[in-house]
């Protein structure tokens, strides 16, 4: 066996147990080794794939330094949290919610990570916890990241937690407290916020006054936080934006001026690309839909294309539903099934629980309208067993 093939392994038990009999510091001086060489062979950008492992190979490779070697330990601790930090960033441009969970928790707990990080941290793990379901710890996780930055003085990390947490009582249609919540973090912004987090705070308002049903209200408030993104060019706020500016104007019957709104928010998409793009599109191509448009089908194509293309499950399952209703009004029954049944299987594996609801609403409908009456009772109750879950009321 040559020199390089020196350490290939038939089996993974047989590596395990060859891992197994070293003693743990020579396990320990293995992975500082590892970490080493990864660091001197790959760029940056192959280094970004493998940030979750660096990070195991810091943790371990640390393990072997006694007080004698504090310098070292703590150089590898540090680099442990910022390759943890460099996959929770990678795991949340590609919505994979298990991982971003993992990924904050083991922040959380990191003696590295300053207390405003966590804070910060903390926000973006209430934010996995409410899409998946479990809204008791969201909303505990919010809490702690509120106080945190409140001890701080951190205006920025408290008001993202106070925004959240206004979020779930919008679930819940607590919406005077909701109101509360996102008025004291305007009010934070305002006194100690830059000007791109003031444009966030103000259209967070706006989703407010929307969901409260006071469309003019919200359209003020998304036009002043519009004004604010194009100031401080802030692209992917700007689509967004424009986005809700859209729906907003499509609630008060100007319909000419929402698309183009919507027009506007998919052009600025296209040059963002990625998630922007997919979500503009999915919104646009609904907007369409809705309207009976005939270019709904192929806006809501190019965002299922756009989607797939950058690996986003999240937004190509939100096309694939768009896209089914369209099938189905046209006939090609067996086609809207196909596709409104993997909206439901990705939104499924995503974990993400709102999502699922409203696909599996729209599955159970469309299986009563063409007579399947057992499997569309079958997915009455999955759909009844998930607003419980939520607490959400029955239908």
């Amino acid at each position: 066996m040559d020199a390089e093939a020196a350490y290939l392994f038939r089996h993974a038990l047989l590596r395990d147990a060859a891992y197994e009999l070293q003693t743990l510091t020579a396990r320990a001086i293995l992975h500082e080794l590892a970490l080493r060489v990864i660091e001197e062979l790959f760029d940056e950008a192959e280094i970004s794939t493998m940030a979750e492992e660096l990070a195991d190979h810091a943790r371990i490779a640390g393990a072997r330094h006694s007080t004698s070697g504090l310098d070292a330990k703590k150089q590898l601790a540090g680099k442990e949290a910022a390759y943890l930090s460099q996959a929770l960033v990678a795991a949340t441009k590609r919505f994979d919610h298990p991982a971003v969970l993992r990924l904050c928790n083991r922040l959380l707990e990191h003696g590295s990570v300053g207390a405003e990080e966590k804070a910060r941290i903390g926000s973006e793990r209430g934010n996995v916890l409410r899409i998946l379901g479990r809204i008791g710890e969201a909303r505990d996780s919010y809490e702690q990241a509120a106080e945190l930055a409140e001890k701080l003085g951190s205006a920025r990390y408290g008001a993202k937690a106070l925004n959240s947490l206004s979020a779930l009582c919008v679930l819940d249609r607590r919406l005077e407290q909701a109101r509360a919540l996102r008025e004291k973090a305007l009010e934070l912004v305002r006194r100690d916020g830059t000007r791109s987090e003031l444009g966030k705070a103000l259209g967070n308002i706006g989703v407010l006054d929307h969901a409260a049903g006071a469309p003019e209200k919200a359209e003020s408030a998304f036009r002043n936080a519009l004004e604010i993104a194009v100031e401080t060019a802030d692209g992917d706020s700007e689509r967004l934006w424009l986005t809700n500016l859209a729906i907003v104007l499509e609630d008060l019957g100007r319909t000419e001026e929402a698309e183009q709104s919507y027009r506007r928010a998919c052009e600025l998409a296209y040059r963002l690309g990625g998630a922007a793009a997919a979500a503009a599109l999915a919104n646009y191509g609904a907007s369409l839909s809705a309207r009976d448009r005939p270019e709904a089908e192929d806006v809501l194509r190019k965002a299922l294309a756009c989607a797939k293309e950058s690996g986003l499950h999240r937004w190509e399952a939100v096309a694939l539903d768009g896209l089914a209703g369209i099938l189905f009004k046209s006939g090609r029954v067996k086609e809207g099934f196909a596709a409104l049944e993997k909206a439901v299987r990705l939104g499924l594996e995503l974990g993400e629980s709102q999502l699922t609801l409203s696909f599996r609403s729209h599955l159970a409908h469309y299986l009563a309208k063409h007579e399947r009456q057992q499997e569309a009772e079958t997915q009455s109750r999955e759909v009844a067993r998930m607003r419980r879950r939520l607490g959400l009321p029955a239908e």
